[in-house]
Formats: structure tokens, sequence, C-alpha cells
């Protein structure tokens, strides 16, 4: 709270405490923060330690703000006093002194986390408005309260969201978290391209609706790879692990060609055998993936599971990890991935 005050007063202020040139390599550096999801006056601080004075000078020019705010609003009768019905004698206005001073912040800004991470979003809805004298009781309500604060995610994928944050690939990965009452009904194209046209034809004869659980995509804005997954719900953990290795697959497309080329081998053969040739080998196989992390064994290759967990589990990339996201963002589409050949 304080560090958006003062990142808005340096940038803003009229007295100008940043020169031109100083403003635009910190405009730059912010933006390289965003990039990379690590925090951006923690980055700026070390990256640009000419204007760390003026950093100071903005925040403590917060710290005055917030507390004559707290003030006013005492005043106006709109600072509520806390949970513990503390006596009206007891002075809750905070001080000055409430808010951390500069050698504090200097010392959080020294140790923060710099290393790019995954970028996790969360849905509005996961926000719980608690009434004066009521609990949080169900480990739903508790999981998203958590959310709200970027704390943690649900239950039903925190694992494999721990797992994506330890892998190399993470600093490309956005997780967008949507609320499970939007999601949407897959388009007949959608439907049968996820099924195949005969699993399609059989469902819909029973009348099922076709919702998307699911998805994912590179964004050449962000330069990421996003995971949209609807929860929390039954299907959240499923639906993660199956587009997390939508991006496996294009990874292994990159490093490990002669795994890709016995992927594309198992969908031949698996379609000669009786498999929808109208699945793509995209879905084919991240539909196997998922089932081989779900305690569900699938007919894919023992090595090729092996490897499929790996691209993930490995603390260290085998390649540059920029240039083969970059190479996956380009080939996203490629009729390869579809086709199997």
């Amino acid at each position: 709270m304080l560090e958006d005050m003062a990142h808005n007063l340096l940038i803003h202020n009229q007295a100008q405490w940043l020169t031109p040139v100083q403003q635009a390599k910190y405009d730059s550096l912010i933006r390289h923060a965003n990039y990379k999801n690590v925090p951006q006056w923690a980055y700026v601080f070390k990256h640009y330690p000419h204007i760390r004075g003026k950093m100071q000078k903005a925040w403590e020019a917060s710290r005055s703000i917030y507390t004559k705010h707290a003030q006013k609003l005492q005043k106006q009768g709109k600072l509520f006093r806390p949970a513990t019905r503390a006596p009206k004698t007891v002075n809750i206005v905070p001080k000055i002194e409430a808010w951390p001073d500069w050698q504090e912040q200097e010392q959080r800004l020294k140790h923060a986390d710099l290393k790019p991470q995954i970028r996790i979003i969360y849905p509005e809805k996961f926000a719980v408005t608690l009434r004066p004298g009521e609990t949080i009781k169900r480990k739903q309500t508790r999981d998203r309260l958590e959310a709200q604060f970027g704390q943690r995610v649900p239950l039903e994928i925190e694992p494999l969201v721990e797992m994506l944050k330890q892998s190399p690939y993470s600093k490309r990965i956005t997780l967008d978290l949507q609320d499970y009452g939007t999601m949407q009904e897959a388009t007949e194209i959608q439907a049968r391209a996820s099924l195949g046209n005969a699993e399609y034809e059989k469902q819909s004869r029973l009348g099922k609706k076709f919702l998307i659980y699911g998805a994912s995509h590179y964004d050449p804005d962000s330069e990421r790879v996003i995971f949209t997954v609807y929860c929390p719900g039954d299907q959240a953990a499923n639906a993660t692990v199956h587009e997390i290795h939508h991006l496996g697959l294009r990874i292994i497309r990159q490093l490990l060609p002669n795994t890709f080329k016995r992927i594309q081998h198992w969908y031949t053969k698996a379609t000669s055998n009786g498999s929808d040739p109208s699945q793509s080998m995209d879905e084919m196989y991240a539909k196997a993936m998922s089932d081989e992390e779900t305690a569900r064994r699938s007919n894919l290759p023992r090595k090729i599971v092996q490897t499929g967990r790996r691209i993930f589990r490995e603390q260290r990339s085998r390649g540059n990890i920029d240039r083969i996201i970059d190479k996956v963002g380009s080939q996203w589409f490629d009729p390869v991935f579809y086709s199997g050949y």
C-alpha cells in the first residue's frame, strides 16, 4: 500500500523528483520487473542505486499522507474499531511511527527475492467479506479469503502450482484462475477437437453440455504461456494438469526431437488401432498425461510418461528458457500438434 503510493508520488509529483532521463530508466525497470513478476521497487532499488535518495523521499511522504488520511477518517467517523471491541478510550488512529520507516523498508528491498516467478491471477469472487462476529468455517471459504491476498491457491491445485513454481519455466507462465461460475460452454468445433468426433457424438446423444474447464495459449503481449483454469471445483486439478502438458508437449518438441517423434509414432499407432483420428495429437497426449498424473494408467509408453513429468520437475532447463518459450510461442498452433505429422 505504502509502496504503491510512493511509486505514484515518484512519477507524478509536481515537484518532478525524477529528471526525464531518470523517469525513462525508472519506467523501463518497472516494466522489466513486471515482465519477470518480481517486486517492482526492490528491482529498481537494486538496479538503479542513483535514485535511492528520491525513493526515500517518496516513501516518507507517503507515510505522512496515510497518517493524515487516517486522522481525517476518524474525524468523519469512518474509521472502525477492531473486532476485539477496544474501549472508546483506546486511540486506534495510527501514528506516523506505525508505518515502516525508510530504514525498515530499505532492509526489505535489499533482501527481496528477485528470482523471476510464476504470475497468478485471482478472480474477484475469491474475496470474502466477513460480518462482525462471523468466523471462517468452511475450507472453501478459507481458501478464497487467503487467495484474495495472494497467499495461496485453492487446495485442489496447490501441489501442481508448487511444482510449477519450482520449474525453470515458471518465469514465463501465468496461471489465470477463473471463478467456477463463469465457466463457458464449448462450441461444437472446440468440443470435437478436444474429444474427437466419435466421443462428441456419443455424449451429444446423451444430452451432455460441453463445458470448458481450462485453456492454454501463448500471449505475445506478456510473452508468457497462460493457463486458464476454472476453479474451485472437482475438475480443477485435472484441468490444470491437462493444460500444463499442452505446454510440455511443445517443450519436448524443442528440446527432445527424438522423444517427440516417438509421441508422433504413438499417436499414429493409437489412431490406427481404434482411437479417434479426429482427436488431435495435442489433446490425446495431454489427456494421457493427465490420466497418469491422477493415478490412472494410459497407453503412453513409460519412457514418454517419465520424460513428460521430468520436463516440469527438473530444477534446471536443458536449454535457454527464453529461447525455448519464444520458439514455443511462435509455433503454438503448428499443424503438427493437431495432425501428428
